[in-house]
């Protein structure tokens, strides 16, 4: 099967202390069209979304996401 999706790519950090509550992580989502991560994040896409409890947790909050077309082929 051929097709293509968009990966959107993004890194989160939590302190060591809280680890095993929120570990480290690099989180890729995978959409099928870039319509679909505007109904998600709206129409500034590449800028990062976090839900309201993520912000417990991450020391950091990246302020865009990255962006890859992913092809897939037999």
């Amino acid at each position: 099967m051929k097709g293509r999706l968009i990966a959107r790519i993004w890194h989160g950090v939590t302190d060591a202390a809280r680890a095993d509550e929120y570990a480290e992580f690099t989180f890729i989502s995978l959409w099928d069209s870039l319509e679909a991560i505007r109904r998600f994040a709206g129409e500034d896409y590449e800028k990062a979304r976090y839900y309201s409890k993520y912000r417990e947790f991450l020391v950091e909050l990246e302020p865009f996401v990255d962006r890859y077309e992913v092809i897939a082929g037999d």
